[in-house]
């Protein structure tokens, strides 16, 4: 699925990724000082603002190939991703399966440890230092 986005602004890309129930509009106090720098992709995750809900359960994988099919349908062949309480799960979980679309990560407010399934997505992972 591709979830509805939008791109704003010119420079390095950076994919902003919100948390548990939220859409795009979280970054909006943030995007406006990102967007002088960077080229910003925002998106609304399934069931969230303009992208509608599927009507069928959903994981944290499938967000992760959400946020690719955005990137590729914005033609953003790597970036920068920063990613908020899920969307930081959803982040980790992109860089493990697509190393190749990420060039750096930024996790805010992750969940203090990772769950089992979290831990299994990413432990056959060779981290960049």
């Amino acid at each position: 699925m591709i979830p509805s986005y939008e791109v704003i602004g010119k420079g390095p890309e950076l994919v902003l990724i919100p948390g548990t129930f939220a859409d795009r509009r979280t970054w909006s106090r943030v995007v406006g000082r990102l967007s002088a720098r960077f080229r910003c992709l925002l998106l609304d995750p399934r069931g969230t603002n303009e992208t509608p809900d599927p009507g069928t359960p959903f994981t944290a994988d499938d967000l992760a190939d959400d946020v690719a099919a955005a990137m590729n349908a914005a033609k953003i062949e790597g970036a920068h991703l920063v990613g908020h309480s899920l969307g930081a799960a959803v982040a980790v979980i992109l860089a493990a399966r697509r190393p190749e679309l990420v060039r750096r990560l930024v996790a805010c407010s992750p969940a203090p440890a990772p769950d089992v399934y979290l831990r299994r997505r990413t432990t056959s992972c060779t981290w960049a230092s």
